[in-house]
Formats: structure tokens, C-alpha cells, sequence
């Protein structure tokens, strides 16, 4: 008959103290891995939902043709460039 080996997943130092295997330093990098995973999702669901609310704004959108910029909220000036000739894009 064979012999059956079992190792663990600690082993003890000449101290006293334990030392993590290989298995359970596997189990935590993979938990932290989900962890961050999970937060990725979250911060991209967030991120979605407020560029959501500030496309469905009723503010039109304002265009300087003088420097190309657009910005948003009624201004007779281009917040760049200073110049007055304003367009607005919607």
C-alpha cells in the first residue's frame, strides 16, 4: 500500500512563528484580486452614471470659433480665448 503525504498550508519557523504557504498566499492575492475587480465595476458604473447626468442636461452647449473650445453655461466670452464670437451647439 502507499504512503499518503499531507502537507500544510503553515509552517512553523525556527522562532515559533508561522509562515504562509504557498496555498494560502495563492487564496489571498486571487481574494484581493476580486476585491479590486469588484471596485473596477463599481467605479466604471459610477463613472457612466454621472457622465449620464451631464449629457441630459437641458443647458446648451456653448462653441468659441475663434479657439475651438466648447463649454457649457451662457457667457458672452470665451472662458480660453476672451473672444465674443460665440455659437451655440446644443
Amino acid at each position: 500500500m502507499g504512503v499518503i503525504t499531507i502537507r500544510r498550508s503553515a509552517t512553523e519557523h525556527g522562532s515559533g512563528e508561522r509562515l504562509l504557504g504557498c496555498g494560502t498566499l495563492v487564496v489571498t492575492i486571487m481574494g484581493l484580486f476580486k476585491k479590486l475587480g469588484r471596485q473596477a465595476e463599481q467605479f466604471k458604473r459610477d463613472m457612466k452614471s454621472a457622465a449620464e447626468e451631464t449629457t441630459d442636461s437641458d443647458e446648451p452647449t456653448y462653441y468659441c470659433t475663434h479657439c475651438e473650445t466648447q463649454f457649457g453655461g451662457p457667457s458672452e466670452h470665451c472662458p480660453e480665448c476672451n473672444s465674443t464670437d460665440i455659437r451655440v451647439v446644443q
